[in-house]
């Protein structure tokens, strides 16, 4: 028979195990990081997880997707669905500034979440495909009618939508729970490159 300290002591090594996959960065891509979020909400969710180490799981948790974000994991994932197109960098920065700003926004575990679905709420896409499309650069030099802008814009705002809805038609298929924000967080105001900058630092 399985003593409690017994089951107590396996609790904690697994919970152990998965904070140092979050902190050390090992679960930096967007299937490692929902298995590893889906194994902590469950284990959480079944009382595996002691209370005192519930808080320290998904703080580190929460730090793992931020990491996703800054090290430019997002922009990687949202490059690979844009093939012809990327979304620029600077629409993802601008969403990820519009989440910060947010007076909950630290109550949530799942800053990459937030910041797909604030280009949606927000209209950002959008709007920077409308920039994107006026750049000069983005015709290389050749003189363009009236319709050539609206129809380039169409066009970008259509890539990039999809590869949007595809990362968060992922998080659905994934799980219905663990990848929402927090109840008392709710947003619902959350290849060529365009508008991009050379400079890849940290958002």
């Amino acid at each position: 028979m399985t003593s409690k300290r017994e089951t107590s002591g396996r609790s904690q090594s697994h919970t152990r195990k998965l904070v140092d996959g979050f902190e050390s960065s090992r679960a930096n891509t967007l299937s490692k990081l929902m298995s590893f979020e889906r194994m902590a909400e469950d284990m959480i969710s079944s009382g595996e997880v002691e209370l005192e180490d519930v808080e320290a799981l998904r703080t580190s948790l929460s730090g793992a997707w931020s990491y996703y974000v800054a090290s430019q994991q997002l922009a990687i994932e949202l490059g690979n669905r844009t093939p012809h197109y990327n979304l620029p960098l600077d629409l993802i920065k601008e969403s990820y500034s519009r989440v910060v700003q947010h007076p909950l926004s630290d109550q949530s575990r799942n800053v990459g979440w937030l910041i797909l679905n604030k280009m949606k709420e927000d209209g950002l896409i959008a709007a920077f495909a409308d920039t994107c499309a006026r750049k000069p650069e983005m015709w290389e030099g050749e003189k363009v009618g009236l319709d050539a802008v609206p129809c380039l814009a169409s066009h970008l705002e259509t890539e990039w939508n999809a590869a949007v809805e595809s990362i968060l038609e992922y998080w659905d298929r994934q799980t219905t729970q663990v990848v929402t924000p927090t109840d008392e967080l709710e947003y619902r105001s959350s290849p060529r490159l365009c508008g991009d900058t050379d400079n890849r630092e940290s958002l």
